[in-house]
């Protein structure tokens, strides 16, 4: 089976999205010997032009195709760049790869989704189009209509949870028959922390902006009171620069620390998550949240507040306080840095819960079932 993906953004910009892409291919050509093919741009997050990035490309396992685009500068505020993709070169593309089902992994690239979704429907392939609820910004409100023009199009919509699943239904009036809710998986880990922190290690995973909550958290941090040296370790892209700067001038006082890394490698996220002692972070929204099942299958205890999906997704599993609640934030912190029995309790417990809840080898089964039993 040839199966695409279609994602505005891909390797070598590295998010959600793009990893849960490589993991459900991986699993793809483990159960049914697939060939997994990636149709993108030249673009990387939030949209800025790459020139020199090739039009097609093998990384790894997969054939990775880049659709030209015009102009090289979009407009600042939109992450997927409104400039133009050739429905031409889609099409062309499209009858080279000639894949068996696709996967549609982006609402916003919703040019390209079209072109995509009415080739398919010409030469009658399976498409599942995998969507999150946003909470729009008044400068993206125009999304709404276009989605309401394009989803219908699709075989089925995935949802990852049932509040998903609510959100888009009521939004876009899409029948319940058509949503199937098939939750992201995660990877198994087969190793314990190798070390005892001299400082204590919080890491907070997501690129830096407003909605990922990174100034909110670290005020929380600064005023909690923690009994030990800590540091707090905030890893991602820095997709708001003012956040970063907001954030380094805030008063530190000496027994703690703040540090911003910026974009990281796979290799060293995992090292991150290795010799982390404890993950937080206070999103204003989760459809998901693939990094706090990350964080839980190292066996990290998670703080976070009920946003989205979040209590859905982790359910007894970690602390999660009311939204921005500052109080219960800060007593929770509190408790989990302070009472070393507690947090490795719930460390433990976590782990527990995703090795049991969660598996990319159970998410890639119902995509596949999905597309094989396309009518």
């Amino acid at each position: 089976m040839n199966i695409l993906f279609v994602s505005p953004y891909y390797k070598p910009y590295f998010g959600g999205i793009e990893r849960v892409i490589e993991k459900l291919g991986q699993q793809f050509i483990k159960l049914d010997h697939a060939t997994i093919s990636v149709l993108t741009s030249r673009w990387s997050f939030p949209r800025h032009y790459e020139p020199t990035w090739p039009e097609t490309e093998h990384i790894d396992y997969e054939d990775i195709y880049r659709l030209h685009s015009f102009p090289s500068i979009a407009p600042p505020f939109f992450q997927v760049p409104l400039v133009w993709f050739s429905p031409h070169e889609i099409n062309k593309i499209l009858d080279a790869i000639k894949p068996d089902a696709i996967q549609l992994m982006s609402d916003r690239w919703f040019w390209v989704n079209y072109w995509v979704l009415r080739w398919a429907k010409k030469n009658h392939v399976p498409t599942v189009f995998s969507l999150s609820f946003h909470s729009l910004s008044k400068n993206q409100k125009f999304l709404r209509p276009i989605n309401h023009r394009i989803l219908p199009m699709a075989n089925w919509i995935h949802a990852i949870t049932e509040h998903e699943k609510h959100q888009v239904a009521s939004t876009y009036s899409i029948p319940d028959s058509q949503i199937k809710v098939i939750p992201w998986g995660i990877q198994k880990n087969n190793e314990d922390k190798k070390e005892i922190n001299q400082v204590f290690k919080i890491i907070s995973v997501g690129r830096i902006s407003k909605h990922k909550g990174q100034l909110w958290l670290a005020q929380q941090y600064l005023e909690a009171d923690l009994k030990k040296p800590t540091e707090l370790i905030l890893i991602g892209a820095i997709e708001e620069p003012l956040i970063s700067e907001q954030i380094k001038i805030l008063p530190i006082p000496e027994h703690k620390s703040i540090t911003i890394t910026g974009e990281v490698s796979e290799k060293m996220l995992a090292q991150a998550y290795q010799t982390a002692d404890l993950f937080v972070l206070f999103p204003e929204y989760e459809a998901f949240g693939l990094v706090f099942l990350e964080a839980m299958i190292q066996g990290i205890p998670v703080l976070t507040h009920n946003v989205g999906a979040i209590q859905e997704v982790l359910k007894e599993n970690a602390m999660v306080v009311e939204k921005y609640d500052s109080s219960s934030a800060k007593i929770n912190l509190e408790q989990l840095v302070n009472n070393d029995q507690l947090r490795n309790e719930l460390g433990q417990k976590g782990k527990k819960y995703v090795e049991n809840t969660y598996s990319w080898q159970q998410t890639a089964e119902q995509f596949l079932s999905l597309y094989k039993n396309h009518e």
